[in-house]
This record gives structure tokens, sequence and C-alpha cells, in this order.
């Protein structure tokens, strides 16, 4: 007889431990990064949150050079442990922000990025970008964007009870992608919580370039205009898209 072991449910952010970032830009973290976490495993996390709160530069790190000291060389083994873990970490991060998004999800739609910027001749080399207006014009994405929810997860319970209307009909799918012109709208019975979401926001509610939102009537009208949008802004940590590309090109 097998025995098989329940496995106790793990929070979300205790996944950003080894990333040691505030992917998500969770209010908990934010404010209670020193009080509340005091255990052993949260020192380094803790350590780095005081670094970007504060603004400390970070220490630089010693090079190691050759025997002639003619160019710069890495150790080897030190070397490729860094750029698979920094892989890693990348593809972590990106699913992590994107509400938990899967392995195979991100291969396909780089693919298809690669696919279409190569065959396209006025998407040529624009990979990068083709790449994140496809995660961007997602309907869970945009939620969270136009400050509707407070997380991806929320946005998709909504979607997937039937409260979205997309062109005044019922969207249940999350990663249905949006059109120039699509106009979003909201059941009305939850106007009051989607209030209080943006009440709760932690930066002022300043939604991307591509977004034209009705704070009044909690109306989206999706543009397409990703090409001009800083994106720098909308992310609190480092977006390499690059290397992503080339671990599952």
């Amino acid at each position: 007889m097998f025995y098989i072991k329940k496995r106790r449910h793990k929070p979300l952010y205790k996944q950003f431990i080894r990333l040691r970032k505030n992917i998500q830009n969770r209010r908990i973290l934010r404010l209670n990064y020193v009080t509340k976490f005091k255990k052993r495993k949260w020192e380094r996390f803790n350590n780095d949150l005081q670094k970007i709160f504060t603004d400390r530069s970070r220490r630089k790190k010693f090079q190691i050079y050759d025997h002639l000291k003619l160019y710069h060389i890495k150790r080897f083994s030190n070397y490729f442990k860094k750029k698979f873990s920094n892989k890693l970490s990348v593809k972590k991060s990106l699913s992590l922000f994107y509400g938990g998004l899967l392995e195979k999800y991100l291969k396909k739609q780089i693919n298809f990025s690669l696919r279409k910027t190569t065959y396209s001749r006025k998407n040529f080399g624009n990979i990068n970008l083709f790449f994140i207006k496809i995660l961007e014009s997602r309907l869970d994405t945009v939620l969270y964007r136009s400050f509707f929810t407070l997380s991806v997860r929320s946005a998709r319970q909504l979607i997937t009870h039937g409260h979205i209307f997309v062109n005044k009909k019922v969207v249940k799918t999350n990663s249905f992608i949006l059109k120039k012109g699509d106009l979003i709208e909201i059941n009305r019975k939850y106007h009051n919580l989607i209030l209080k979401n943006i009440q709760r926001a932690n930066t002022w509610p300043i939604p991307p370039k591509y977004l034209v939102i009705n704070f009044r009537t909690f109306h989206i009208l999706f543009n397409e205009n990703i090409e001009g949008t800083n994106f720098s802004i909308h992310f609190p940590f480092r977006v390499d898209t690059n290397t992503l590309i080339k671990y599952y090109r």
C-alpha cells in the first residue's frame, strides 16, 4: 500500500524568496518586510528589499583575470551556473508576474512571435515587443493593468465566473487576446469592489497608454498602442526578454 504525503499549501509570496524580488509588488512585502518575516530563510530577502527601498548601491564584485592579464576571463564553473540560474529566474519572475503562466504557454508564444517577426517585414526585428504585446493584450492582464483588480488571480476569478463582457458578450477564457477597439465592461454588482481596489492601489491609477479607462462607468477601451509605452515604469523588476527568447529558441 502506497502512502501519499499531503502537500502543505504554500503561499504565493513565498516563491519570491529564491528570486529575492517583490515581483507582483505585494503590499505585505512593501509595508511589513522587516517586522513580519523574522525567520532565517527570509533574511536575504529582507536585506535585498531594504537595499531596494533605501537605494543603497550594491558592492562591486572582484574581476578574475588570466595570468597574462591581457583580458577579462570568467570562471567557467560559476559562469555557466550563473547563466543557467539567470535564465530560470527570468522565466520564473515573468510567469509569476502574469499569474503563473505555464512553460508550454511561454514557449508557444515565443515561437509564434519568432515566426511572425521573421516572415513579416513590418514587425521584423521587434521580437521582444511582439512577445510582450501578446502578454499585455490578454484579458486578465488588462484588468490588472487598469487597477480594477489587485492581482491577476483575482482578475481570473471574475472572468471564469462570467462577470466580464467584451463587446457586450460574456468571455470566460483568461487568455482571451484583445484587439484594437474592443470594449470591456464589468457586471454592475462588482462596481463597489472595483472602486475599493482602485482606492487600495499601490500607486496612483496611471494606466498604460494603450488603455483608455473611464473610472466612472468602469469601461476599458483597448487601443493596441503598445509600441509607445515605457514598460520600465509598469514592471517592479527588470524584464530581460532576450534571455527568455534564447532559452526557448
